[in-house]
């Protein structure tokens, strides 16, 4: 994306962005890693269908028992949710704050949310066809897509005038 910015950077990069957005993505990049690994340790311990249905973990039971495998795959659940939640507040600052100025981030954080919603939806369809291959490389190319939004919106925020 940088090289076919290059010469239309000033185009896209009209200015900094605040130092609360920038910590804001930082954070949140940070967060994707984590919960990038749990979910490696979920399917590590498999615990990938502790939980076997959804919302809820067995029927009706919102939050199961927290310990073993059933823990594991709901504490991966809840960091998703966090995750989706710190998203969307990225995305809902670019577009009050940078809609017109870093059009650059504002755009990712729209592909950003999309490719949430994308990853939450394969992540059910894992827990519900119980591990289809299709569902679980979609999951796992999902949140590549999704790191590498992450990545190129922190890097964004490195660049323009500062305030």
């Amino acid at each position: 994306m940088f090289v076919i910015q290059k010469d239309r950077s000033d185009h896209f990069i009209k200015g900094a962005v605040t130092g609360k957005f920038k910590w804001l993505a930082w954070f949140t990049l940070l967060f994707t890693y984590c919960d990038i690994y749990l979910g490696a340790y979920v399917r590590h311990k498999g615990a990938s269908l502790a939980c076997t249905s959804f919302p809820a973990c067995y029927g009706n039971t919102l939050i199961p028992k927290l310990s073993g495998t059933t823990g594991i795959h709901f504490a991966h659940r809840f960091a998703a949710l966090v995750l989706f939640v710190l998203i969307i507040w990225i995305m809902v600052s670019a577009i009050k704050q940078y809609k017109e100025t870093r059009r650059d981030i504002y755009y990712a954080s729209i592909i950003a949310v999309a490719l949430t919603i994308a990853q939450i939806f394969s992540g059910i369809f894992v827990v519900m066809s119980r591990l289809n291959v299709f569902a679980t490389l979609s999951h796992s190319a999902f949140i590549t897509a999704l790191f590498a939004t992450l990545s190129y919106i922190c890097v964004q925020t490195l660049k323009g005038k500062r305030r």
